[in-house]
């Protein structure tokens, strides 16, 4: 399945996801905030691609819960790093790859968000 990007305003989201990202990398002060909704956007993003991939975004279907990966302990900046360079090799053409990414940015968003209660 070609998934048409600008239909869903995914790159527009997946950019200002990347942005937040740097601003934060940059200024070496985390604001808890902004992370958030860099994180936010890219949930958004990965149910509007599962949505769209299954033909789903008009009906309603139960949701099954997968258990929890084994979680790997890494240093906070690393995590918004490797977040931030998923984000920016991203390949729009593969809608499998690009949903994997997007999750495995977003569970390192998830960590950093976790650890720095």
């Amino acid at each position: 399945m070609i998934l048409n990007i600008k239909e869903l305003g995914i790159d527009i989201k997946i950019q200002s996801s990347i942005n937040l990202l740097t601003n934060v990398i940059n200024k070496k002060d985390s604001d808890v905030f902004e992370i958030w909704k860099a994180y936010s956007w890219l949930e958004y993003c990965i149910l509007l691609i599962r949505l769209k991939h299954y033909n789903l975004l008009d009906k309603i279907q139960q949701n099954v819960l997968k258990p929890d990966k084994k979680k790997v302990k890494v240093e906070n900046e690393v995590n918004l790093k490797k977040a931030r360079e998923l984000l920016t090799s991203l390949d729009y053409t593969d809608s499998e790859h690009l949903l994997n990414s997007l999750r495995e940015s977003r569970d390192l968003l998830k960590i950093y968000l976790k650890t720095n209660k």
